[in-house]
C-alpha cells in the first residue's frame, strides 16, 4: 500500500484539537475513537510502526484500568499515571510526528501562516537541535563502554547519579556550541532575509488532509449531540 502525506499544518491542527479535547474530559469510548482514528492516519501515511505503537499502549492503559486492576487496589498514584499517561498518548503520537518531519517542509507551511521570522528561526533550530542531542548522547554513551564504564544496565542502575553526571556534562558542554552551529546554518541559508522567499517545493493538502478536518468535524458534531 503506498503511502500518503500529511501536510504539517493538518497535524499542528491535530495536535491542538487533541489537546482541547483532552482538556475537556471526554469520556472513555471518544478518547478511544479519537486514538484509532489518529493511529488510522498516520497508519495510511506509511508510518505503520509508530500508529500500531501508540494505539496498542492505549487500549493497553485503559484495558489495565478498567477491567484488570480492581477498584480497592487502584491507588490514586496508580490512577494518576494509568489516566495521565493514557491522555498523553495522542499528543505525543502527533508531536513525535511533527518533529520527525522536514524541517523545510514545516518553515515553508508556517510561512503560509506569515510566523514571525524570529519565531521560525527558533522552532527550526529546535527542531534540528533535539536529534542531534539523541545522536551526541548515544555517542558519549558509547564511549563510556568502550572505556569499560557503565557497560551494563544494572550498572547504570547501581550509579543512577553518576550515570547523570558523565553523561549530562559532555551534553551540557556541546549543546550550546550545536545550538549556535545550527543558528549558523539557518542564518546562511537566508531564513532571516527580510526578502520574499521562495522555494523549490510546494506543499498542498490533499485527500487524506480533507479526511483528516472531516474526522475532527465528525467528532465536534458527536461530542456536541451526545451521540
Amino acid at each position: 500500500m503506498n503511502a500518503v502525506t500529511i501536510d504539517v499544518r493538518t497535524k499542528i491542527i491535530l495536535l491542538f484539537f487533541t489537546n482541547i479535547l483532552l482538556l475537556l474530559h471526554i469520556s472513555d469510548g471518544y478518547e478511544c475513537l479519537l486514538m484509532i482514528g489518529l493511529g488510522l492516519l498516520f497508519f495510511l501515511e506509511g508510518d505503520r510502526k509508530r500508529a500500531l505503537y501508540y494505539v496498542i499502549s492505549f487500549l493497553a492503559l485503559i484495558i489495565l484500568e478498567d477491567y484488570l486492576l480492581s477498584p480497592e487496589y487502584v491507588t490514586s498514584y496508580i490512577a494518576l499515571f494509568l489516566v495521565g499517561g493514557r491522555r498523553f498518548l495522542p499528543c505525543f503520537m502527533i508531536g513525535g510526528s511533527i518533529l520527525k518531519g522536514s524541517v523545510h517542509e514545516f518553515i515553508v507551511a508556517m510561512r503560509t501562516w506569515h510566523m514571525p521570522e524570529g519565531l521560525l528561526i527558533a522552532i527550526a533550530v529546535m527542531m534540528r537541535f533535539l536529534p542531534t542531542i539523541k545522536e551526541h548522547y548515544r555517542m558519549i554513551y558509547d564511549s563510556l563502554k568502550i572505556r569499560g564504564i557503565f557497560t551494563s544496565r544494572w550498572m547504570i542502575i547501581r550509579h543512577p547519579l553518576m550515570f547523570f553526571e558523565y553523561i549530562l556534562v559532555p551534553l551540557l558542554m556541546n549543546a550550546t556550541r550545536i545550538a549556535q552551529d545550527l543558528t549558523i546554518a539557518s542564518m546562511t541559508k537566508g531564513v532571516a532575509s527580510q526578502k520574499r522567499k521562495t522555494s523549490y517545493m510546494t506543499y498542498r493538502f490533499g485527500l487524506v488532509d480533507y479526511a483528516a478536518y472531516g474526522f475532527m468535524v465528525i467528532f465536534v458534531l458527536a461530542l456536541i449531540t451526545g451521540v
